[in-house]
């Protein structure tokens, strides 16, 4: 009997780490992780088609991105603002793995305030106006 008690103690420890149980210690913030794929999902509609004042939105996107995770972007910000696929592809990536290393700690208070002491004369992030 005390065999398959450690047998089954055994196989339930190392399957809830090959699941992956969530850490009791990690708080993510739901308001910054909503904010974040909102941001990079408005980037990766920018790289397929956009619309009206979605230019102004990738760029707000964009630079909360930058400022925020220290990932700077290929995005051109010229004349004309132009997001290759390809490259997106290779800053969303960078930008999940940011995220995911980082979830547990950041929080919308402390995106604000890198935010802020990032871009001196920064533009208003739309979620500050919620």
């Amino acid at each position: 009997m005390k065999k398959i008690l450690i047998i089954l103690i055994v196989f339930i420890s190392t399957a809830t780490s090959i699941v992956g149980v969530k850490n009791p210690d990690c708080d993510v913030d739901e308001k910054f992780k909503e904010w974040f794929f909102i941001y990079l999902e408005r980037c990766e509609n920018f790289t397929k088609y956009f619309e009206g004042d979605d230019t102004e939105k990738v760029i707000e996107s964009v630079y909360f991105l930058n400022a925020v995770t220290g990932i700077q972007s290929n995005i051109y910000l010229g004349d004309a603002v132009l997001y290759d696929k390809k490259e997106f592809k290779k800053d969303k990536k960078k930008w999940l793995d940011w995220y995911e290393n980082n979830k547990c700690e950041i929080t919308m208070f402390k995106s604000d305030s890198i935010y802020e002491a990032f871009y001196k004369e920064k533009p208003k992030l739309e979620w500050q106006s919620n």
